[in-house]
């Protein structure tokens, strides 16, 4: 995944930006290649549920950016704003019945 420190964009394993403190720029934040990424890890899992899944998808997210659980639900709005993740559902019931599907293109 690509990052953007010091005014110049690096590519980076998990580790690494696990190691960058510096805050994360979204606007530098490849959103297709995020939704490829999250769609490959979670392939099998169902992301049922408002809450559950969208848990799931943050969690994901954080995990493979090495972000803050704050900065990966800020991309993930950023997915549904964009149109790469949606809720197929009623996320005004008590259950958030419904489910979460992904696409990358």
């Amino acid at each position: 995944m690509a990052r953007v420190l010091d005014g110049h964009r690096h590519c980076f394993h998990d580790s690494e930006l696990a190691a960058a403190k510096e805050p994360m720029d979204f606007e530098q934040i490849d959103l297709a290649a995020l939704a490829a990424t999250l769609e490959h890890r979670l392939r099998g899992r169902p992301l049922d549920g408002f809450v559950r899944g969208r848990t799931e998808l943050r969690d994901a997210a954080a995990e493979r950016l090495g972000c803050s659980l704050l900065e990966a639900e800020t991309l993930v709005e950023l997915l549904v704003g964009r149109g790469f993740l949606r809720f197929l559902g009623d996320a005004t019931s008590a259950e958030g019945a419904g489910r979460w599907t992904l696409r990358s293109e």
